[in-house]
């Protein structure tokens, strides 16, 4: 019996440390303490309330979407064609068919067809297919928006999506606006979708802007495998009859499109705006939308200068996002992005904007608290969630993925040899390769106690070759992250 005593005290003791280890690590672990606040306990909950809720329970506004048959029958031979070709063949072939929509007691005429260039808008059937809707009627209206999509909340990050559109929001940055719905296809229910703002003057208005949108020339499909430094592709107006209506943006557009490619980007873009957006963009690893053509840019005639909008995040569950996060050749972060954004690439050529893109991804991942900013929509997160979610959905915020990824950012600016110094035997020329995600600049490169002094910029992951220093020898190099901080990193590197 006494045995059983010191064996039931045992296992008493070690359950304690083993409590108190996962206690303490949970004191400490912000974002396993929201993942069992915002998804685990929820789905406990709902398993033990699930018996006792009206199956019938609608708390989202329902949408009904009427096709006859005629051009339901041209919808599913689309899909159909799509399946069955590359989309350098389709991106073209955009084919419209008519359909009526009944929503909130008022009915609409439109005309839809398929969106999206990836093959996950379309690839499991009509009823989950992402749709791009114009309704018919100068004066009709549906939200405010005569412009929108319907698309699974999936293709926009679930509630990841709606939070990295609403930091984009709150820092000033033009977003569309969104709206979750329960959806019924010709009389059937068909789940949850969300209504994306399409791209129309009233997206801009709302912000009290003045200007029009942009938008590459046939997508940029005759150029798209040809993009290099300093090319910006042929733009093209959205709504351009309505453009050219207006003497004003009429004069603009002409003018901004003929001096495009020769005037400095910080005389061409907003570097504030472009900053901040493109800061966002890589904590949650959604530059999908500036990828050649994706692109959509906002001209603000007052400022005349090009603003960001915030739009396709791309990535389709935090499952795939981890396993961007994981995998080092996967386009998720700013300069992986660069040889598909023309944009991109024009933006990272500007000392200006490379020193306050890099201040305010350092604000962003260190100064501010994004636990703070994610707790500020909180409250409207998790009323999307009760309406939206399953249980085991993934739809639930888990704020790991956000704090994970800040992390590895961190981790770049914390670097001590973010410099890789070496020697090309087949050029027979010293080389420095910036290894951060993160500009560089280097200030002075001594070889054998010789000093060059100079002002060289490198863009994330770029190699430099220092065709001035062709002998081996003892090579100094003095460096920093470019403008977040003023101390220098000196690496030294001996060439045999």
């Amino acid at each position: 019996m006494s045995r059983l005593r010191y064996v039931l005290v045992l296992v008493i003791i070690c359950s304690g440390i083993v409590f108190w280890a996962g206690f303490s690590v949970l004191l400490e672990d912000y974002a396993l303490k929201h993942h069992l606040k915002t998804n685990y306990i929820p789905n406990v909950l709902y398993k033990i309330k699930r018996p006792f809720v009206k199956v019938d329970e609608k708390k989202l506004p329902v949408l009904k979407l009427d096709i006859d048959q005629n051009n339901f029958n041209t919808l599913e031979e689309e899909i159909n064609k799509r399946l069955a070709t590359s989309s350098i063949q389709w991106t073209n072939r955009k084919k419209w068919i008519k359909a009526n929509i009944s929503f909130e007691g008022n009915k609409y005429e439109i005309k839809l067809r398929l969106r999206g260039d990836l093959s996950n808008n379309f690839n499991r059937g009509y009823e989950n297919a992402s749709y791009r809707i114009n309704l018919i009627g100068k004066e009709k209206r549906l939200l405010g928006m005569d412009k929108f999509s319907l698309l699974r909340p999936s293709q926009e990050f679930n509630i990841y999506g709606y939070l990295h559109y609403s930091l984009n929001n709150l820092a000033g940055i033009i977003t569309g606006k969104l709206k979750y719905v329960q959806i019924e296809i010709n009389g059937k229910e068909n789940g949850v979708y969300l209504i994306q703002e399409g791209f129309s003057n009233e997206l801009y208005e709302r912000y009290n802007r003045r200007g029009f949108i942009l938008r590459p020339k046939n997508d940029c499909n005759e150029n798209y495998w040809n993009i290099s430094n300093g090319w910006l592709p042929e733009f093209e107006l959205y709504e351009q009859n309505k453009v050219f209506k207006d003497s004003l943006k009429s004069i603009e557009y002409n003018s901004i499109i003929k001096s495009l490619n020769s005037l400095t980007p910080s005389s061409v873009f907003d570097i504030k705006k472009f900053s901040k957006h493109i800061a966002l963009s890589e904590l949650f690893m959604g530059h999908h939308g500036y990828v050649c053509h994706n692109t959509k840019l906002f001209y603000n005639i007052d400022s005349k200068l090009i603003e960001p909008i915030a739009w396709d995040l791309s990535y389709s569950s935090p499952e795939v996002a981890y396993f961007a996060l994981l995998d080092k050749n996967y386009p998720k972060s700013f300069h992986q992005v660069l040889s598909q954004s023309p944009v991109y690439q024009v933006l990272s050529s500007d000392t200006n904007f490379l020193s306050a893109y890099t201040n305010e991804l350092y604000k962003l991942v260190f100064d501010a608290d994004i636990n703070m900013l994610i707790d500020s929509f909180y409250t409207d997160i998790t009323a999307i969630e009760q309406e939206v979610a399953l249980p085991n959905s993934g739809i639930y915020l888990d704020t790991s993925f956000i704090v994970k990824n800040r992390n590895v950012i961190r981790r770049e600016f914390a670097f001590a040899n973010f410099l890789k110094i070496g020697y090309s035997n087949e050029s027979q020329k010293l080389y420095i390769e910036n290894k951060t995600i993160l500009p560089v600049k280097i200030f002075e490169i001594a070889h054998n106690g010789n000093a060059l002094f100079c002002n060289i910029f490198l863009k994330p992951r770029e190699r430099y070759v220092v065709s001035s220093i062709m002998d081996k020898g003892e090579v100094r190099v003095k460096a920093s992250i470019f403008s977040y901080s003023k101390e220098l990193s000196i690496q030294s590197h001996s060439v045999d």
